[in-house]
């Protein structure tokens, strides 16, 4: 049986590698996910169930998937409808100053920028069209897609960049 390997320092696994009704022993979860053998000792620690406790230990595959699914589940942290994602704070943050540039994905379907109020990171979020107005009365939308050039306040965009300075 071909054996799956994935990079080591993976957090979220395939956990459709796993028969439910087939029990592994800790070498074999280990080589499924191409992890070292402590790894999976370390996950029978924190709460992995084994089939007797006895040597060598036994894992059934039903346990391994509740174990690792509960794992990952346990990980998300969901947004409110006024916070986006902060990939540096790893946590869901307000915007900055509650202020948001809008570009228009396809019809229905709008991509809102801003900045992390705690970091100052840029953050993004894709909202559905239906939403817009009520986007506009919770956050200060500071550009829209589709303005013409000449509307634009950004002084770089004025700027004509043909000539020296």
């Amino acid at each position: 049986m071909p054996q799956n390997k994935q990079p080591a320092k993976r957090r979220t696994y395939n956990t459709r590698l796993i028969r439910q009704h087939h029990s592994y022993t800790a070498q074999e979860v280990a080589d499924r996910f191409g992890l070292h053998k402590n790894a999976v000792l370390n996950w029978v620690k924190q709460g992995l169930t084994t089939i007797d406790g006895k040597r060598p230990l036994l894992i059934h595959g039903s346990d391994l998937i509740a174990f690792l699914n509960g794992r990952q589940t346990e990980r998300k942290k969901p947004c409110k409808p006024d916070e986006f994602y902060c990939c540096k704070c790893r946590h869901p943050r307000p915007v900055w100053e509650r202020v948001l540039d809008l570009t228009q994905l396809k019809p229905g379907q709008w991509l809102a920028r801003g900045l992390c109020a705690v970091c100052s990171t840029r953050m993004q979020r894709i909202y559905r069209g239906h939403n817009l107005p009520e986007m506009q009365s919770r956050f200060v939308v500071q550009t829209v897609n589709g303005e013409h050039i000449s509307e634009s306040f950004n002084p770089l965009v004025m700027r004509d960049l043909t000539q020296g300075d």
